[in-house]
Formats: structure tokens, C-alpha cells, sequence
């Protein structure tokens, strides 16, 4: 009779079980005791994988940051990619970082808040953009920029709020958002 992680069948007056039983694939595993074929030989499960051939234990889980998304893998578990994250074991995949969100490294757990004045504004992003002159944005994790209402600028790239124009000071009609009062 085979092991664990083995499959196969013994002759009758064989030398020893390794002659006539094969050990299940890489990618597989059997808890069952004298299997006699591969079929016996389960595929790790999505999220999951075995390097090793005549595995007995199941299958070792993805960690949060990796992902594999078929079955019967045998390599170790793939990074997310950039712009993506998976907090979550055992994975099939990642999610996308939704705007507002961004991730700049491979293998990630979780997606970052773009900070105050920046934004990013596509799913997937890899990075902050700043917002340009004439906009601010007050708070984190957003995807746009918002505009400085009128009798309010924003002189510098990356503000947080617009200001009013000081006292006595007044913005011209034909003037941007973006110049001095």
C-alpha cells in the first residue's frame, strides 16, 4: 500500500513500496493512505500552491500581498503588481487601487490614501499627482482636484485649500484662480 502523498498500486512480493507507488505532483497533495491512482492526487485549490511532489499536508496558502490565480500551482505565490493589493490569504487575485488610492510597490496588502493636495485620479495609480495652481483638495484619498470659487486663489501647486484674497485686495475678472489678488 502507498503512503500519504503517494499513489499507486504494490505488487504482491515486491521489493518495497517505492517500486510500484509515485509520488502525487507538484501542485498536488493526498491525505489518503493506499491511493491507488493520481486521481487520488488533489490540485491546490486557487490561492494556493505545493512545490514539492508527494505532498501529504494540503496545500500552503497565498499570504495578504500575493495572489495565484489557477489551479494545481506549483511555484510560489505571485506579487501583486503595481497599482494593485490583497489583504486577504488564500487569494486568486488582486484588487485594483481605486482613485484616490495608490501603491507604488509590488506584494502589497493595501492601497494608500493619496495626502491633502494630491490626488490620483485613475484606478490602478502608482502615484500622487499634485494639484496644480488654482485648485486644492482638503482632504485625503480623492480622486480630483477642486477649483478655487471666485474672490479665492491658489498660488502654489499642492494646496489644501484655496485662500481669500487679504482685505483691501480683490482678483481681477480676467484673472485665474491661480494668481496673486
Amino acid at each position: 500500500k502507498c503512503a500519504t502523498g503517494k499513489h499507486g498500486t504494490s505488487a504482491l512480493g515486491s521489493m518495497s513500496e517505492y517500486s510500484a507507488c509515485r509520488k502525487c505532483p507538484k501542485g498536488t497533495f493526498s491525505a489518503e493512505i493506499a491511493a491507488a491512482s493520481i486521481s487520488s492526487c488533489v490540485q491546490c485549490s486557487l490561492g494556493q500552491w505545493a512545490a514539492d511532489e508527494g505532498r501529504s499536508e494540503p496545500c500552503q496558502s497565498c499570504s495578504g500581498g500575493r495572489y495565484v490565480a489557477v489551479t494545481g500551482w506549483s511555484d510560489p505565490c505571485l506579487f501583486c503588481p503595481i497599482g494593485f493589493a490583497q489583504s486577504a490569504a488564500k487569494a486568486a487575485s488582486c484588487g485594483m487601487c481605486v482613485t484616490g488610492k495608490i501603491q507604488a510597490q509590488t506584494g502589497q496588502n493595501e492601497c494608500m490614501d493619496c495626502s491633502p493636495g494630491s490626488v490620483a485620479p485613475t484606478m490602478g495609480a502608482d502615484e500622487c499627482i499634485e494639484c496644480p495652481r488654482g485648485y486644492a483638495q482638503a482632504e485625503a484619498g480623492q480622486g480630483s482636484c477642486l477649483p478655487c470659487f471666485p474672490g479665492r486663489v491658489g498660488p502654489e501647486k499642492q494646496m489644501t485649500v484655496c485662500v481669500l484674497c487679504q482685505t483691501g485686495r480683490f482678483m481681477d475678472a480676467s484673472a485665474s484662480a491661480a494668481d496673486e489678488c
